[in-house]
């Protein structure tokens, strides 16, 4: 039974590449007639001579500039961005690139004015790329983190688009926007990745998942907890003389911020005493005050310390910024 199943299967493709066509109406979904035959459409980025090879709403277009692209990082021996390994990586999709452009990442100055020395096979060079060793620049400095693009001329099924959710038929679509502004219109834009902190936008769906669009710039959700704790005697004209027999009076209190696309966001949080006991929690739109107190009778000398962390739940981007401590300290 399974091997008449596999037969049949290979004779119904057989059957459609097969096909005699005039034109593509002859031809099944996902299918086009080419030279007297049904054909499989082609994904993109694949290489092709009309759109009407290209699967769904892609186009068939030169290629131009390649992204920049960037797969290592100068630490070890230094920064390598070599044309054999964007090609193994899949990340240079064109067969015969014929420029190349090499820039530094953070600050996007051309390598040749960094004043760098690169390795004479790939100093920014179409067929090596760029390769930047360590030890052969100047005692103290290193490689600086590089990024390289490509020119290609050869035709190639680009991914283009009319609204956002267009992007989900191609590759990696739940992390591209539409260029053509996102709302369905009648001129179509491209599916680009979508953009890290510090790039450029005009939307909040332009920019990675936990980002948002502020101020034409990619940003994370902003987020910080700060605390204040304080620690008195009864005596209110030297609050901080304290002996044995006295009260001390803790009181506490913490502020919990949380701004996001749409301005204040909702906050969890809670108040730790000595990192072991929730003394207070609440929750609300940002921001968000928790405060309490706390008296406890001195019986013995010593050195006596009270701590109140703020812990904000669920934190968005930075967990070191989503809890705060403070503590103060009496001597008795």
């Amino acid at each position: 039974m399974q091997s008449l199943i596999i037969y049949l299967i290979v004779v119904v493709v057989f059957t459609v590449e097969a096909k005699d066509c005039d034109d593509h109406g002859y031809c099944p979904s996902k299918w086009y007639c080419k030279d007297g035959k049904c054909a499989k459409m082609i994904k993109p980025p694949g290489a092709c001579d009309r759109s009407v090879e290209c699967i769904g709403g892609s186009h068939c277009e030169s290629v131009g500039w390649s992204e920049w692209l960037n797969q290592d990082k100068p630490s070890g021996k230094g920064d390598y961005e070599l044309t054999e390994d964007f090609r193994e990586e899949g990340m240079l999709t064109c067969d015969n690139p014929t420029a190349i452009e090499c820039r530094t990442v953070e600050t996007h100055i051309p390598a040749a004015e960094t004043g760098q020395v690169f390795d004479t096979s790939t100093n920014c060079t179409v067929e090596g790329g760029l390769g930047c060793t360590n030890n052969q620049q100047e005692a103290g400095s290193r490689c600086q983190n590089y990024e390289v693009r490509y020119y290609c001329s050869d035709k190639r099924c680009t991914e283009r688009c009319r609204a956002d959710a267009d992007c989900l038929m191609y590759k990696g679509g739940r992390k591209k926007y539409c260029t053509s502004g996102g709302l369905v219109t009648l001129v179509k834009g491209y599916c680009e990745p979508q953009k890290v902190d510090g790039e450029a936008c005009s939307r909040h769906q332009e920019c990675q998942k936990k980002r948002f669009c502020k101020n034409a710039i990619c940003k994370e959700a902003e987020e910080a907890v700060t605390c204040h704790i304080s620690c008195v005697g009864p005596n209110p004209k030297n609050p901080q003389r304290i002996k044995v027999g006295d009260n001390v009076y803790v009181t506490y209190s913490c502020i919990f911020v949380r701004q996001g696309p749409q301005g204040p966001m909702y906050i969890e949080a809670e108040l730790i005493l000595h990192r072991k006991f929730i003394v207070e929690s609440g929750n609300g739109t940002s921001p968000l005050t928790l405060s309490g107190h706390h008296t406890e009778l001195i019986k013995l000398p010593g050195i006596y310390t009270y701590e109140i962390r703020g812990v904000m739940k669920n934190c968005i981007n930075h967990r070191k910024y989503c809890s705060w401590g403070k503590r103060c300290v009496i001597y008795v």
